[in-house]
């Protein structure tokens, strides 16, 4: 796997993602404030720097070509985690500065990620149900599939996951 290759995509991809996200949201602040140059190139944009100078984004119903592309990004996320099981662990840094970016991108037109460990139907879709151990006496999580998205509070999609049911 070449990171070189992986992180230039991914940076390109998350330059025409901010400009995907623009369409369906108006913002208070210039291009340049989120990380993007004259030329359409992302450049660094730290965790450290969203949290000292947060964007401005105006309360707006989403587009559903702005849902579709969080929805993408979701489901980037998610591929890049796989890649990281597979991946030595000189290429994790890598991989989680990806990561790291596109759920800021989340983070910036409003959404949120689902992914949490303990079973909550409201937000979680279960897609298969497995017979618990014995003595288990509550409904677990075994293993995440899809990570879910949260946008302006309403739920776009729950998060998948395989569950175990103890016996009754």
């Amino acid at each position: 796997m070449n990171l070189d290759i992986i992180w230039t995509c991914a940076i390109v991809g998350i330059s025409g993602i901010v400009v995907g996200l623009s369409l369906g949201c108006r913002k208070r602040r210039t291009p340049n404030d989120i990380g993007i140059t004259d030329r359409g190139i992302a450049v660094s944009t730290t965790r450290e720097h969203l949290a000292s100078s947060p964007p401005q984004w105006e309360s707006v119903e989403p587009t559903a070509e702005l849902l579709q592309i969080l929805l993408g990004i979701v489901d980037a996320i998610d591929e890049i985690e796989l890649m990281r099981i597979r991946a030595s662990p000189a290429e994790h840094g890598g991989l989680s500065a990806i990561q790291n970016r596109l759920r800021d991108l989340i983070e910036l037109s409003g959404g949120e990620l689902i992914r949490e460990t303990t079973w909550q139907p409201a937000i979680q879709k279960a897609i298969k149900v497995e017979s618990a151990e014995s003595g288990q006496t509550e409904i677990r999580i075994v293993q995440t599939r899809a990570t879910g998205l949260k946008h302006a509070g309403r739920i776009i999609r729950k998060q998948e996951v395989v569950i175990s049911r103890p016996k009754h």
